[in-house]
Parts: structure tokens; C-alpha cells; sequence
């Protein structure tokens, strides 16, 4: 059997004035596959008119069985389109010249952007009203009709990647012994009640493409870095909120459902806790947090406490090194005075007179001795323990 359809639509323009194009089709696949197309642009414009039985001229040819096409055409659009589009469908069976026609009214959507079904939620899917034409839309387009739709709150959009598994994420729910199936994925809103990702299922999911970076250095610069850690959020703080309000405590959530999530796997305890917490464990500290906000980056920075720790441990070595150095030092040269005067009243000193008179071992002794020496303080006269000292004059 073969039929024709004549479109009566509305572009996607704001213009009030109807536009006619007529196209031929037949009632085979590919018929199907344009039909489809046309429709799914018409619901994610503003609306429009199939006419199923019309020739490319105009002609009225008739269908046989108006009721067969219209539920066949129904099928379709309940099969291969997504969201479900059935409710802004109309079919009207109308006769013209005696013969019998399908008009098919289509509304625009209030889930847009449509899309063939096994084609995903992607510019390959999605079509959309060009002119006379029905046309690939582009990422951007997609985008706006999300964000028409679905409104600003970005874990709430539907992800333009359908095509999400989540291996990581069911470890995690796993090690906590808490279940992860579709049933909780859509209590936790990463899925909607037709299985349709959200953004926040991106975001838990293994192909999720956004980071946190971080990075270590060995210094207090950003060359060389390790006596703090330095948290950067972009963007700033949400609307409405002041540093003020955090330092008391108020918390308002960016991404609530992703909060949600966390809340339940135990990564955190409460919300509008963090805060105060750092600032109590800092109290008794000499450092102290650094916050700052600009419109476009929040930005914390926490002292390494160890490190501080640490380097005051370093610090009060070094002062008892020094110290014990010093003492050393006075000791000797004490006991250099004492062989001088000895020298200056006798003349002379032997080794075993430095060690009666300085009380120290016979190795000590003659440590002290050699310095002297070497130092062009004494003269040695003869070797061994015959060996005398005398001053260099």
C-alpha cells in the first residue's frame, strides 16, 4: 500500500504565518524513520501538522485502513522516541474528495529536547525545525532546550551522555553496604522515572570527565610548597551568600543532590559543620586559615601544622647544637689559657704536665696541643713523649 504525507507546520521561527512544504513517503521503514524525524522536530519547536494519504502535489490519495496507519505511526512514537511524546500527539481521520486522510497535530513538548531513542540524547538524535526543513541539532541547541526545560541547576539537567556505567560508584556503595540499583539511582535523582541520566548521574558515573587537581610542592612557594594545603573552588560562592555567613556557620548547598549522595555514603557528617571545625582546630595554633572570596574563586588555604611542628622541632635542635658548640669552644679555649700561663711562668710544657694541670686524658691533652700548635700559638720542640711546647714568638 502505498500513501503520502503533506506537512502543514509551524517553523521554528516566531513568525505567525503557517508554512507549507510538501514531501512524499511511503509506509515503509524509512518512510517511518523520516516521519519520525519530522515529528520529533515539531515537538521540540513549535508544533506542527502531518498530513498521512496526501500526494507531493497536492493530490488527495487516500489511505485504505486510516486507523492501521494512525496506531502504527502511534507505535512508533511511543518505541523510538524519547521522552515519552504520545500525550502531544492528535489523530484525526478526515476525508477529502471522498478519500480518507490521517492529520497527525503535534505539540510542542514540555520535556524537550526529543530524541530517537536508540540514538541517545546526542546531535545525532536530535532534530529540530530549520525553515521548510527538519535538521540536526547542534550541541548548543541542546543545550538551551535543557536548560529551558529542566532549568539552571546543572545536577538536575539531563546529561547529554546517555551512555553511563557506574563500576566505581557501586564499589563505593558496596564497601558501605548500601545498595545501588535503579531503584536507589532514582531515589537519589542520577535517573528520572524513564531512565534518563542526569547530570549528577554523570557526575557519579565512570565516564564523568570533570577533575579535581591537585598538586605538591616541596616548598612555601608555588615552585616548592609543603606548609599548607590550598583549596580553590571557581565561581565563587553562590548567589546570595557572603564570607560572613560561612565563618557563622550558614551553609547552602551548590549541588544538593550531590550532597545527598555523599550524606549517605558517609564522606560527610552535616552540613554547615566545616567550618567552625577548622576554625576550633586551629584555635591554639600560631597559623591560622586563610580564607578569600572574589566573584569568580573561593579560596582556602590551610597551614601544615606537622610542618610548623616540625620545623620548631628542627629549630630547637639547631639552638642545643649551637649551644653545646659554644660551650665546647669556651671549654677549650679555657683550658688553651691555663697551658699559656703555665708556659709563661715555666717556660715550657711537656705533655704530661698539660695533663696533670688541665685533669684530662692523654688523648684530650694532646688534641689540645696539636691545635695550638697548628694554630702558630706553640712551638714543639722534639718528639715523642720527650717532646716539648714553648710559645711562638
Amino acid at each position: 500500500m502505498s500513501c503520502w504525507v503533506r506537512q502543514l507546520c509551524y517553523c521554528c521561527t516566531n513568525q505567525n504565518s503557517i508554512v507549507e512544504s510538501r514531501q512524499k513517503y511511503r509506509i515503509t521503514e524509512i518512510v517511518v524513520n523520516d516521519i519520525r524525524k519530522e515529528i520529533i522536530a515539531f515537538a521540540n519547536c513549535n508544533g506542527g501538522k502531518l498530513y498521512i494519504g496526501v500526494q507531493d502535489d497536492g493530490t488527495v490519495v487516500g489511505l485504505d485502513d486510516p486507523d492501521s496507519v494512525a496506531l502504527q505511526i502511534s507505535n512508533m512514537v511511543r518505541d523510538a522516541i524519547k521522552p515519552d511524546l504520545t500525550m502531544f500527539l492528535h489523530y484525526e481521520t478526515l476525508e477529502e474528495d471522498g478519500k480518507k486522510v490521517v492529520a497527525v497535530s503535534i505539540q510542542r513538548g514540555t520535556e524537550r529536547p526529543y530524541y530517537i531513542a536508540k540514538k541517545g540524547l546526542r546531535p545525532e538524535g536530535v532534530y529540530v525545525r530549520q525553515g521548510y526543513s527538519s535538521v540536526l541539532a547542534t550541541d548548543s541547541a541542546i543545550r538551551q532546550m535543557i536548560k529551558e526545560t529542566d532549568g539552571d541547576h546543572f545536577e538536575e539537567m539531563r546529561s547529554l551522555n546517555q551512555e553511563l556505567t557506574f563500576e566505581a560508584a557501586q564499589k563505593e556503595f558496596e564497601l558501605r553496604d548500601i545498595e545501588f540499583g535503579s531503584q536507589q539511582m532514582q531515589t537519589l535523582k542520577m535517573i528520572d522515572k524513564e531512565g534518563i541520566y542526569s547530570n549528577l548521574g554523570l557526575l557519579l558515573s565512570d565516564q564523568c570527565v570533570h577533575t579535581i587537581k591537585v598538586a605538591v610542592f616541596q616548598g612555601k612557594d608555588q615552585e616548592v610548597f609543603k606548609d599548607r594545603i590550598e583549596f580553590v573552588s571557581v565561581e565563587g560562592l553562590v548567589p546570595g551568600m557572603e564570607l560572613e555567613d560561612i565563618m557563622v556557620g550558614l551553609s547552602v548547598c551548590r549541588n544538593q543532590n550531590l550532597a545527598n549522595v555523599f550524606y549517605r555514603l558517609k564522606l560527610i557528617e552535616a552540613y554547615g559543620t566545616g567550618m567552625r571545625k577548622i576554625i576550633k582546630a586551629y584555635k591554639t595554633q600560631e597559623a591560622q586559615p586563610v580564607i578569600e572570596s572574589t566573584k569568580n574563586a573561593f579560596k582556602i588555604i590551610l597551614p601544615n601544622i606537622n610542618m610548623e611542628s616540625e620545623e620548631k622541632k628542627i629549630l630547637s635542635e639547631q639552638i642545643t647544637l649551637n649551644k653545646q658548640l659554644e660551650e665546647k669552644t669556651e671549654k677549650l679555649q679555657n683550658r688553651e689559657s691555663e697551658i699559656l700561663e703555665y708556659i709563661k711562668m715555666n717556660g715550657e710544657i711537656t705533655r704530661g704536665d698539660a695533663e696533670e694541670l688541665l685533669g684530662t686524658s692523654a688523648s684530650t691533652t694532646l688534641r689540645i696541643l696539636k691545635k695550638m700548635v697548628e694554630d702558630g700559638i706553640l712551638l714543639k720542640q722534639g718528639k715523642a713523649r720527650n717532646a716539648k711546647y714553648i710559645l711562638n714568638s
